[in-house]
Order: C-alpha cells, then sequence, then structure tokens
C-alpha cells in the first residue's frame, strides 16, 4: 500500500495538512518525531516543546518506556537544547529539525520532523446545530488539495469559500459560516448565521471492507518477527474449541498487511503478571497486562501506554479471556475494553516506546509485544476502513 506524502494533498482519499506550518516563533515550540542516525535509523522518539510564559517545558518519549516531563529545554531562536538521558541539541528550519545527541562520549546525529495530523475530512457528516431539530447531511470530497461539497436538508446547497487553516475547516453555505474542527469521525464546531453562532456536532458515516482474520486458526501465516527471523517463537494450539496463537516469551512480531485506518476485535488472555501490548499501525501500544483490580493508570491493561488513561479498570483477572474493540480513525481512537468503552475518540499525541517507527502519516501493521513472556491471543479481526 503506498501513499503519497504532501504538506497539503491527498492521502488515499485523506486530506493532510502540516497545521504547525505557520507556527510563531520560537520555532522549537510543537511536537516533533525525531529519528536517531541516518539513512539507517537506529531508534526512534518523540518530544513535546511548549511556550509557558516567557519559559519553557517539554515532555519526551524515548525509544523505549513511556512519556515523561522532562527539564525545560533551553530556546534560543532556531536553536534547542534538552535533555533526556542524551543532551539533544538542535537547529529548526521550518518543519524540520536536525542536530547532535550526546551522552558521555558517545554522539549520534539525530533529525526531526514536525508532528503532522493525518486530516481525513471526505465523506458524509450527519450534521446538527444546538437548537435545531433538523438533521441534514455535509458531502465533503477533497480533490488535489482542494475541498468541495454540499449541505442537504431539505435542499441541497453548495459549500462556498473554504479554507482549512491550523485544523479548522471553514466554509459557507448562503450566507451561513461554518467553522469546524475534525477529531476522526468527529466533528464538532459552530455555524453564524443572521448575527447569530450555534454549536454544531457531526458524525461521519464511515464506510468499512470485508473483516480480515489476522489470525487463521491454523498457523502463523501473515506475521514476521521484528528482527531475526530465527527469533520467532510464536505457535498455535487448540484448546478445546480453541485455536490460540502464544508466545512462551520471544520476539514481537508484527502483520504482514499494513492498514490506516480500521476497527480492530482482539481476544487475549494474560497470565498472572502478564505483560504484552497490541501496537496500532505499529507505533500506538494499547497496553495488555494483569492489571485486575487496580486503578487505572498509563501503564495498566486498556491504557494507550503511558498516553491516554482508561477511564475505568476493567481488566478481568488473569488467566481469563479478554476483549479489546478498537477504532482508529487519524490519530484519533476509541477503546471498548471487555464491552465497556474507556476510551472515547482520544486523540494519540505521538508514537508510544517500541514503535517500529513514527511515520504518523503511513498505514503499519498490527503489532503483537511477545518478548515480555507468556502470553495468548485467540482472535484478531481487523475491518479496515474505506
Amino acid at each position: 500500500m503506498k501513499r503519497i506524502l504532501m504538506w497539503l494533498g491527498l492521502v488515499s482519499g485523506s486530506l493532510v495538512l502540516n497545521v504547525a506550518s505557520a507556527l510563531a516563533a520560537p520555532a522549537a515550540v510543537g511536537r516533533w518525531n525525531i529519528v536517531i542516525g541516518g539513512d539507517q535509523p537506529s531508534g526512534y522518539c518523540w518530544v513535546e516543546i511548549l511556550a509557558d510564559g516567557d519559559k519553557f517545558k517539554a515532555r519526551f518519549q524515548p525509544e523505549a518506556g513511556g512519556c515523561h516531563e522532562i527539564e525545560p529545554p533551553k530556546v534560543e531562536g532556531d536553536k534547542v537544547t534538552f535533555k533526556a538521558g542524551w543532551t539533544y541539541t538542535g537547529t529548526v528550519k521550518g518543519n524540520a529539525m536536525t542536530g547532535e545527541r550526546v551522552n558521555g562520549n558517545n554522539r549520534q546525529k539525530f533529525s526531526a520532523k514536525r508532528w503532522a495530523p493525518m486530516l481525513n475530512v471526505t465523506g458524509d457528516w450527519s450534521l446538527k446545530a444546538e437548537g435545531s431539530t433538523e438533521k441534514r447531511t455535509l458531502t465533503l470530497a477533497a480533490k488535489i488539495g482542494k475541498i468541495s461539497g454540499s449541505l442537504t436538508g431539505d435542499k441541497e446547497d453548495k459549500i462556498s469559500d473554504v479554507k482549512m487553516n491550523q485544523g479548522t475547516l471553514t466554509f459557507k453555505v448562503a450566507e451561513s459560516v461554518y467553522r469546524v474542527v475534525v477529531k476522526g469521525d468527529i466533528m464538532e464546531g459552530e455555524v453564524t448565521a443572521g448575527g447569530r453562532t450555534a454549536k454544531l456536532l457531526a458524525t461521519r458515516e464511515r464506510k468499512y471492507g470485508d473483516p480480515i482474520e489476522l489470525f487463521n486458526g491454523r498457523n502463523t501465516d501473515g506475521w514476521k518477527p521484528l528482527g531475526d527471523p530465527k527469533d520467532f517463537k510464536w505457535a498455535v494450539k487448540k484448546e478445546g474449541n480453541d485455536s490460540i496463537m502464544w508466545t512462551s516469551g520471544g520476539a514481537n512480531i508484527v502483520s504482514e498487511q499494513k492498514f490506516g485506518d480500521f476497527k480492530l476485535h482482539v481476544e487475549f488472555r494474560v497470565p498472572q503478571h502478564g505483560n504484552s501490548g497490541v501496537y496500532l499501525r505499529g507505533r500506538y501500544e494499547i497496553q495488555v497486562a494483569d492489571s485486575h483490580g487496580g486503578p487505572p493508570s498509563g501503564g495498566g491493561c486498556g491504557a494507550i501506554y503511558e498516553r491516554i488513561l482508561p477511564s475505568k479498570n476493567v481488566c478481568k483477572a488473569p488467566g481469563e479471556w479478554q476483549t479489546y474493540d478498537v477504532t482508529l480513525s487519524g490519530q484519533y481512537v476509541t477503546l471498548v475494553f471487555n464491552g465497556e468503552k474507556v476510551i472515547d475518540n482520544v486523540e494519540i499525541p505521538g508514537m508510544t516506546g517500541g514503535a517500529i517507527d513514527n511515520n504518523d502519516l503511513e498505514p503499519g501493521p498490527i503489532y503483537l509485544q511477545g518478548d515480555h513472556g507468556k502470553i495468548e491471543y485467540r482472535k484478531i479481526t481487523i475491518t479496515p476502513a474505506k
């Protein structure tokens, strides 16, 4: 699956916009996807630098482990220095950063790109304005970076004066002005008409393809290890009517197929003190762990690892089968854990530890963590979005 990336253009039907391109000085403020090394990267990490009055603060995602706050970075013009184990010194030019990190006598070059959201506005949106009982359908299409569409209710009106600026979509329908922000398959904003402004909420009528069984129930075809093929230590066993793909502890594995937006159903069983993870597009880990009975935590079952906490801990006791039902749209994730919605359309701000890369705008595989000990999966079904 190939996607041609443009700062403003189409990505397999998705409109991608670098919303940070117009950021005011200082240039280093923002989220950055960092690549360690050159043509053959040795690792990936992420940093977010925030202005706090006339000072700065930052949080950092290392190659492994969780995202955490670091000491305030030093920002001067297009130069930035921050410490996260290593000392990183970079120079910003537009949406790129280059530099070097140092740890004692060790020195490594790094490069970084400013993080950008995957914005897909296309499709049919069921739209409702606050205070109105009328339901209308907003239909949007994107071609060569231009958005067009219509609003249909009692009649069909073409939209005009369409603009996308720093993630906010504005357009007109007759004399009404709409301002909305797309958050995955949810659109929020307002409409102004006749001097009055009302809030808007819209839901995309998303269409999906046919379900794909990533675990075929017979063997491990369709999966490969990260790294040396000799490290593949996953197998298939029968238990009653169940067919189970499992490892007692071995290589992390990835699906051979890659995906953009999708729905994913996973059934897993964790032993006592067990620990695994399901990575979406190979970049965002949903933690799989024995965390029964504890409070919600960034490292607990149902969390986007150290990024997004579940609203509650519904983890079952070790040894019981459990389910994840995930919807991923752009960088917005919804998770239903054991039948309860614990994450509701929340933005994932960047990669988690152990990610295969940080190319957020690209499709990626499903990735299962196996190097923390025994883990079992009996059903992994993905339904790609059209």
